[in-house]
């Protein structure tokens, strides 16, 4: 847990900064933003509604995408009351892909709603200074949260989401989730931990042991919840929400991960560092295989608005567009097989942009490549272009550039 510093982004929610690739896993503006307005926003769930929904969240980290579109669906009701329910969603499939298992195994645990001290903190004083980090840790982080608030909108998760990501937890790691206790005692986090889910887990566990010679073998959540919790409507919701929602975590590489998977999906999420400290899950190869996993008429959204990252999806066979803020300001990419899928398409400076440099992709032909060694390729490739750089053409392009 050494190679992870925590901070409050600029909404408070709680953001992580990785040693291995000195880059931050959340924007500094605000995870749980980021999370909506660039991930679950732009599909407009609430107008495009079906009976089974598939999603694949490729690098989950702490789950926000995933835990705000499922927060998403239970704001909006659209978890069917009873599993006749066709103009409901009856069951969600969410396959999340990361190689950290430390990540997945701590991200239903991290605090996804602050409190007011945690709010005034990040909002008076730099956002990670009250975390005891010591000098050299505070410039690792200070260089990506420079922006110290947000007027975006405040995002929550309700407990339910994170209560049925532990279930779906226990049923891939079972006891194994157990080693969660040694990262939830690192000192660094005490601050970021959510004590309710903490109990949960700890009373969950409690009654699989005390049950564990009983005559009641094996018992699973709903027995346990209608012995020993007192909220019967918690406990029927619960249970409900537990019935529609599969999520399936794969902690290996995502390269390996998707060639296994037969799956295809309605919506796919991509937000793995950025292109140069992760090449590997930017590559032409990587995109054909996302493009071979999405349904006809499905999404992929990532955060990115590199042309390099365009342009592979284009080469791939998708349809390209992007992901608009409140203000018309592009802060992301969505690509589909099908083109009126795209409500905002690429505009004539930014589909040339792809024709430059700027846009030849990484290519890992094995699919095994390390990342140094993809990023040497493109090196090479670029060098031996007659494209036009990309600032060449910024300079010679006559149009208006931020068109929407």
């Amino acid at each position: 847990m050494d190679s992870f510093l925590p901070y409050l982004t600029g909404d408070s929610s709680v953001g992580l900064f990785s040693d291995q690739y000195d880059d931050v896993y959340h924007s500094a503006y605000g995870a749980l933003t980021e999370a909506y307005e660039k991930f679950v926003n732009p599909i407009d769930l609430k107008n495009n509604v079906k009976s089974n929904i598939n999603v694949l969240d490729i690098c989950y980290g702490l789950g926000y995408n995933t835990k705000s579109l499922l927060n998403y669906i239970i704001n909006n009701n659209l978890f069917a009351d009873k599993l006749t329910d066709s103009k409901k969603i009856n069951n969600i499939n969410i396959d999340c892909i990361d190689i950290n298992s430390q990540l997945i195994k701590l991200s239903p645990f991290i605090k996804t709603n602050q409190n007011l001290p945690d709010k005034i903190i990040a909002k008076f004083f730099p956002k990670c200074a009250f975390n005891n980090l010591s000098k050299i840790d505070y410039k690792k982080i200070e260089k990506f949260i420079q922006e110290t608030s947000t007027q975006n909108p405040e995002y929550k998760i309700n407990d339910l989401v994170n209560e049925v990501i532990i279930l779906n937890l226990f049923r891939k790691y079972d006891n194994d989730l157990n080693s969660i206790s040694k990262y939830l005692s690192y000192k660094k986090l005490n601050r970021f931990l959510a004590p309710q889910m903490i109990n949960f887990v700890k009373f969950y566990q409690n009654c699989r042991l005390k049950h564990t010679q009983s005559s009641l073998k094996g018992p699973n959540l709903h027995n346990i919840y209608y012995l020993y919790l007192s909220n019967r409507y918690k406990y029927d919701y619960l249970s409900l929400l537990d019935s529609m929602i599969s999520i399936n975590f794969h902690d290996i590489d995502a390269r390996v991960s998707l060639s296994q998977i037969n799956d295809t999906y309605d919506y796919i999420f991509l937000d793995a560092f950025t292109t140069d400290k992760c090449p590997s899950l930017w590559s032409l190869e990587f995109i054909q295989l996302i493009y071979e996993r999405m349904n006809d008429e499905g999404v992929l959204l990532t955060y990115t608005t590199s042309a390099l990252v365009r342009n592979t999806m284009v080469s791939v066979g998708f349809s390209v567009g992007k992901i608009l803020d409140s203000n018309n300001k592009p802060i992301g990419t969505i690509c589909s097989k099908n083109s009126s899928k795209i409500q905002y398409k690429l505009n004539d400076f930014e589909s040339g942009l792809l024709n430059t440099k700027a846009g030849i992709p990484y290519r890992d032909f094995s699919l095994n490549s390390s990342d140094s060694a993809i990023i040497k390729k493109r090196l090479s490739d670029v060098d031996d272009s007659d494209l036009i750089l990309s600032s060449h053409y910024v300079k010679q392009f006559k149009g208006v550039k931020n068109e929407i």
